[in-house]
């Protein structure tokens, strides 16, 4: 489940069902300048540069990362 909250009118704004392996939700936002987003996990990295370039602050988990040793 997606939901965007208006925490200045404490509604939700946007509710959305999707496929938990279906990340295309985000590019489907428009979020503004200076919004805060917060994910459960990290998705696309590339997507959190342009949010950061854009003055848009995010909090998520970030992925496991897998540490291959030769």
């Amino acid at each position: 489940m997606h939901t965007m909250i208006n925490v200045m009118k404490d509604v939700p704004r946007l509710v959305r069902f999707s496929n938990a392996a279906t990340h295309t939700f985000l590019k489907e936002l428009e979020i503004q300048k200076g919004s805060f987003v917060v994910f459960d996990k990290a998705y696309d990295y590339r997507q959190y540069f342009d949010y950061t370039s854009q003055d848009i602050y995010f909090v998520t988990r970030q992925k496991e990362m897998r540490i291959i040793r030769s």
